[in-house]
């Protein structure tokens, strides 16, 4: 489905030069520029001419882009997210997670990727950073009771229940993802982020927050 919003001039397909406000469609493609979360529906918007809409706004003269804009505004408000089910976190030669805190919308995402990047030089043996998640009550001991796995098991317990995704260990240069269901987890809940390479749980940990 694809929905014109505020249209002035008619294109007669989406890469044609037009006038309109915004298109709004269920088809994500590279040119999109905004992701609507509609009664749990994804809606995407593209080729947004905010000119148009200032201008139509000042002007008065077209009451049926005045309307559309305005609904625009009130769902750009209201539901928007910035790709947040796709999320980049960065690492690097020192012992930090960029962001330092995460929140991710349970009405927005079925499914959540976190793609972590090292950005530094140093091999994952010396300076190797990963991302875990567990309830913030386990990510102490799941990390400390880990060390012993070894770089290879990403210093994690096999088969650890308490873990409810993790990354691979990566070095400078690298880079992991991971995919997991929020259906599995709590609004509201309470989960910390954690790296589990040896002696990195004190300074690499942060929270976690599920939003309706």
């Amino acid at each position: 489905m694809q929905i014109a919003m505020g249209f002035i001039g008619r294109p007669n397909s989406i890469d044609e030069p037009r006038d309109h406000l915004c298109l709004l469609s269920e088809k994500k493609d590279p040119g999109h520029l905004i992701k609507l979360n509609l009664n749990t529906n994804r809606y995407y918007l593209h080729g947004c001419n905010f000119n148009v809409m200032i201008n139509s706004f000042m002007k008065g003269k077209d009451m049926k882009s005045l309307f559309c804009g305005c609904l625009l505004l009130t769902l750009i408000s209201s539901n928007v997210y910035a790709d947040s089910c796709n999320i980049e976190v960065k690492v690097g030669d020192n012992m930090n997670f960029v962001p330092t805190a995460l929140s991710v919308s349970a009405s927005a995402c079925e499914t959540v990727t976190i793609n972590l990047t090292h950005t530094g030089s140093i091999p994952r043996n010396a300076m190797g950073h990963n991302w875990v998640l567990s309830a913030t009550a386990d990510a102490q001991a799941t990390a400390q009771e880990g060390w012993t796995s070894g770089l290879d098991n990403q210093y994690l317990k096999l088969a650890d229940n308490r873990v409810i995704a993790h990354t691979k260990i990566v070095g400078g240069g690298e880079s992991d993802s991971v995919s997991f269901k929020l259906s599995d987890l709590k609004v509201g809940g309470d989960y910390t982020f954690f790296c589990s390479f040896v002696g990195h749980f004190a300074m690499m940990q942060g929270k976690f927050t599920i939003v309706e």
